[in-house]
This record gives C-alpha cells, sequence and structure tokens, in this order.
C-alpha cells in the first residue's frame, strides 16, 4: 500500500519522475523494517540492540564500499585512466573480491555474525571452527 501510494504521488511529478519508484521502494522498506521492529519489542518485551543488527553490518557495509571504490579508483589511476570493455571489466572483477574479502573480514571482526549464526548454515561448525569464533 505504501509503495503504490508513494509511487502515485511520485511519478505523477515530473521532477521526480522514474526516480520515485526507487523512492516509493526506500519508503516501502521503511516501513517494513519499522513495523518488524515493533513486532520484535512486542514479542521480546524489548527493543533488539540496534548497535548489534544495525551499526555493526553498515560498518561492513560502508568499509567494502569504500576498499571496493578505492580499488577501482587506483586501477583506473595506475593503469589506464580511459579503459576500454576488458580492462574495466577486469578492474570490476578485481574490486568486488576485494570487497568479498573485505567485507568477510569485517562481518568477522565486527562480530555481526557470531558462532550460534555459523551453526545454521551446512557445515557451519567447520567454518566457526576454522575462522575460531566463540
Amino acid at each position: 500500500v505504501v509503495k503504490i501510494g508513494v509511487n502515485t504521488i511520485l511519478l505523477a511529478n515530473p521532477n521526480i519522475n522514474i526516480n520515485g519508484a526507487a523512492l516509493s521502494t526506500l519508503c516501502c522498506y521503511i516501513v517494513m523494517a519499522s513495523l518488524d521492529f515493533m513486532f520484535l519489542k512486542t514479542c521480546l518485551g524489548e527493543y533488539p540492540n540496534i548497535i548489534k543488527i544495525i551499526a555493526r553490518p553498515l560498518l561492513s557495509t560502508l568499509t567494502m564500499s569504500v576498499s571496493a571504490f578505492g580499488v577501482y579508483t587506483l586501477c583506473t589511476r595506475i593503469i589506464s585512466s580511459d579503459p576500454g570493455r576488458l580492462l574495466m571489466t577486469i578492474y570490476l572483477g578485481a574490486s568486488i573480491a576485494v570487497a568479498v574479502v573485505v567485507y568477510l573480514i569485517m562481518i568477522i571482526a565486527t562480530k555481526s555474525i557470531t558462532a550460534d549464526d555459523m551453526n545454521m548454515i551446512p557445515k557451519g561448525d567447520k567454518f566457526a571452527k576454522l575462522l575460531r569464533m566463540n
């Protein structure tokens, strides 16, 4: 309902136009997250720890984003500032590879993922032991 309502209003505005679709999706997710938090408070009797469930993964995501952007920028400055499609694909692949590694390191370092979380996936207990998670 939120998405349809906001879409109807924003898409009709010629200044916003198609960008209204992205904004309506954002509004929809904000409403869903708010309702989820209210439901959790009802079930748990208290609000969940915001630092643990939002701030730590957000820090990991921001660090990953900066590293990916940094690798791509470094590649364009050192190798070629006007890459063709092949070089751009290589730069992008390198950026993604570094981003994946940095994200994995960050979610473990910030304890965004725990041994209990790892136990929920197949062979997660082995990964938890390998990564020395408590």
